[in-house]
């Protein structure tokens, strides 16, 4: 080997690692699937000169075997090289046919040139390129033998390269296509930066095939990697066992390092894409037009990143970005409850949950009340325990369900339809971290070893869910499901990763809420700046007020609650602006005494939701409300009021807050301090978090702190109305508290500690002149989920 150039010998030595880490067994002949010997041609067929079974000589001597594709019309000219280069056979041995209906590959869409996940010769030769097919080494006609994505597939690869940038066809430039494994192969290639490499346009191609595919959190894959050598393993020599190496090496080792492209080192343009559809095929020519061909395209216009926000199957909104993680993702922290919801509050107590290992699931979920987008990585940590059981594999399904309780789906691994929103495994005793990789959104593990659990173990473990992207309206949710299996069921010989042979016996236990910090984190995109979502909130007119004197408990009810009710929900009919009608009705009066000075004063609140407070204003104009204002009286004329927009909003168990019945309502005005102090930001985020750390686990479902946005003038705003000679200058805040019953709202006052940490307020209120009503929640209508 000493006399051989360095080249050579850095060939022959990456051979020579592939045998010793791996195993090596005979190939699948190709003669099976009809495939004759090399026979170098040429033919014109389809406007185009095919050159088939060429032979590509590689430095140590060994032959690879191409086709190459030439545009019949360009026969003089010097053209840039698309380079296919095939692990599954360059005449179509894997074939489209082959694939279910999922994988959307359409027959009147491509010629029977197409080779599946790489390039359609016809679509670019017409426009002006010429298409290599290449076999790698030990691949069907190409001799020697076949490595399992390894170094000596680069090194190849580069020999390939330089060969067909010297051709008299050729411009010298050279590019690459495809998706998966024709991806997988350009990384390899690219690290060793072949000279004439000029880009590369990878779909959707695997980086460590120890994380990404074979053991999924140390979970061996047991379909995927069993059906992949009936496409992988034909040639007319040795081929390495790829089917066996996740089970002959469990532990990420030098085996699965040598599978690890070095990404590090690759300097050409790059476009790389998630997903090959026919609608990115415009985008990959203005790709390989700016840097094959040399020409201006749109591509000076691109931003870095362009992204799918999915919405549901097929459906979704093309978004830009200037990088990957996006900047201003909101890494928010979702905290299990004892309903089994999600909330930005963590329980104070500690809580656990069970599921049978093989059989069971366990589902959280969140209910959205108004727009949410969520895009990039996710991941849940858990405080797990083992009961029965010295280990557990755990499969984490994120899905969308929609607001009329159906499951969306989404395409996944090309063949499915079925596919959830996103994925996470892990084996308990892989929880170990690589500290130096992993970051605050992506655990990334060591699998070195086991570490198995004891008896009453309790320990955290942090699993990855791999990036997505998805959009939740109003009324949509979010679940997340917790099990010891896969999702769904699948045909065995269908390539989709499966797990069927986990470690899960007896049962798992979750432990949440005190010291067991578990959560769901979700990449959360905040809304556009200025968006509607955040200064367009509702502005809730809210009263307090009494009865005619004289009315009685029955008739006050009735006319307040019946007549005046089913008239403003008549009105609302007409009245696209207003948005809703909540009553608070302190009568009879409650056995709930709250922290408020006035607590008796009024008996009821009245919440009126509007779009805005000029179509509030406005609404006093309308030959409607003049019509009826003032036809049916129900309070005495001395009321307060408040016009305000939700300042925080937390929801503490939004599941017993969404299903609540009979629910109990507190609300509450905070005047403003008589010294005038101005309100700031900083005062209302101090109430809100005194509220946040003492409502958590104690009953409370909801609470919003709104603040005043009444305008300078309100004797003007009210000019000719009802309300005109109302108070509507004392009021700061205005605060919304949900029970889900009386007897909770009781429990929740009745603490004395509590009560007094609430009328701690800030300087800028006024804490003597608070006044509050409480009582069953009435909502007499809502055309909005968050009012």
């Amino acid at each position: 080997m000493s006399s051989q150039s360095p080249f050579v010998q850095q060939t022959l030595q990456e051979l020579e690692k592939a045998k010793k880490l791996g195993s090596f067994i005979k190939a699948n002949d190709p003669e099976i699937q009809g495939l004759l010997e090399p026979c170098e041609s040429t033919s014109c067929h389809d406007g185009m000169i095919i050159h088939t079974d060429v032979i590509i000589p590689t430095r140590d001597g060994v032959k690879l075997c191409g086709n190459i594709f030439r545009p019949e019309n360009q026969s003089d000219r010097k053209l840039p090289v698309l380079l296919n280069y095939s692990v599954y056979g360059k005449d179509g041995a894997l074939e489209a046919c082959m694939f279910p209906k999922g994988s959307r590959l359409d027959p009147s869409h491509h010629t029977p040139y197409y080779s599946f996940e790489a390039c359609d010769a016809p679509w670019w030769t017409q426009r002006g390129y010429v298409v290599a097919f290449v076999d790698v080494r030990g691949s069907f006609k190409s001799e020697g033998d076949k490595s399992y994505y390894s170094r000596d597939v680069g090194l190849d690869g580069y020999d390939i390269v330089e060969w067909l940038a010297v051709q008299d066809w050729s411009s010298g430039k050279v590019g690459m296509y495809g998706a998966s494994a024709f991806a997988m192969v350009q990384w390899l290639v690219a690290a060793e930066q072949p000279p004439s490499l000029t880009a590369i346009l990878p779909f959707d191609g695997m980086t460590d095939l120890y994380r990404e595919m074979a053991r999924k959190g140390g979970i061996p894959e047991t379909q995927f990697m069993a059906v992949y050598p009936h496409l992988y393993n034909w040639g007319t020599s040795l081929v390495e066992d790829s089917g066996n190496a996740h089970f002959e090496h469990p532990f990420f080792d030098d085996y699965w390092r040598s599978k690890i492209p070095r990404l590090e080192k690759i300097k050409c343009p790059t476009y790389i894409v998630g997903i090959l559809t026919e609608e990115s095929l415009s985008r990959q020519k203005a790709f390989y037009d700016t840097y094959l061909h040399g020409k201006e395209t749109e591509l000076k216009f691109w931003p870095p990143v362009r992204y799918a926000m999915r919405e549901s199957f097929y459906v979704s909104e093309w978004r830009f970005a200037p990088s990957f993680p996006f900047p201003g993702t909101d890494y928010s922290k979702h905290y299990p409850t004892p309903s089994c919801s999600l909330s930005k509050v963590a329980q104070p107590t500690e809580f656990e949950v069970t599921y049978d290992a093989l059989e069971g699931e366990l589902t959280w979920e969140i209910p959205f009340m108004e727009s949410y987008e969520l895009a990039g990585y996710a991941k849940l940590r858990l405080w797990v325990e083992a009961r029965g059981a010295d280990n557990m594999d755990l499969f984490v399904v994120l899905k969308k369900v929609d607001a009329e309780g159906r499951t969306v789906h989404f395409p996944w691994l090309t063949v499915i339809e079925n596919g959830p929103v996103a994925f996470g495994y892990l084996r308990a005793s892989r929880r170990e971290l690589d500290e130096t990789k992993t970051t605050d959104f992506q655990p990334y593990h060591s699998h070195q070893r086991d570490r198995l659990l004891e008896p009453g173990d309790v320990v955290p473990v942090d699993i990855e869910i791999l990036p997505t992207a998805c959009r939740f309206r109003a009324g949509d949710r979010l679940q997340i499901s917790i099990s010891g299996h896969d999702y769904e069921k699948y045909p065995p010989m269908i390539p989709v990763a499966r797990h069927g042979q986990t470690i899960n016996q007896g049962t798992h236990v979750i432990h949440f809420g005190g010291k067991y910090d578990s959560f769901l984190q979700l990449p959360t995109l905040p809304p556009v700046s200025g968006s509607s979502l955040n200064h367009g909130k509702t502005v809730k007119m809210s009263m307090v007020a009494n009865r005619v004197k004289g009315w009685s408990d029955e008739k006050f009810v009735a006319e307040y609650t019946g007549i005046h009710a089913n008239m403003t929900k008549q009105l609302s009919q007409f009245v696209p602006f207003l948005r809703s009608y909540t009553q608070v009705v302190g009568v009879p009066k409650p056995s709930v005494n709250t922290f408020c000075i006035n607590q008796s004063r009024f008996e009821v609140a009245t919440v009126l939701g509007w779009s805005s407070l000029t179509k509030l204003e406005g609404s006093f104009h309308h030959p409607s409300y003049k019509a009826s204002a003032g036809k049916h009286v129900f309070t005495e004329s001395a009321f307060i009021g408040s016009l305000s927009q939700a300042f925080e909003d937390i929801v503490f168990d939004p599941i017993m807050f969404e299903n609540r019945q009979n629910a109990f309502e507190v609300v509450a005005f905070l005047p403003r301090s008589s010294t005038g102090q101005i309100i700031t930001d900083s005062d209302l985020k101090s109430r809100a978090q005194v509220v946040r750390e003492i409502g958590q686990g104690v009953g409370l479902l909801r609470y919003v702190l709104n603040r005043d946005i009444t305008p300078a003038n309100p004797s003007v705003f009210f000019k000719d109305t009802l309300f005109e000679n109302a108070d509507w200058s004392s009021i700061g805040a205005m605060e919304q508290y949900w029970f889900g019953s009386e007897a909770a709202a009781m429990e929740f006052f009745g603490d004395a500690s509590r009560v007094q940490v609430l009328q701690n307020l800030p300087p800028s209120f006024d804490p003597k002149r608070t006044i509050s009503v409480a009582g069953k929640e009435g909502v007499v209508f809502s055309k909005d989920l968050n009012f």
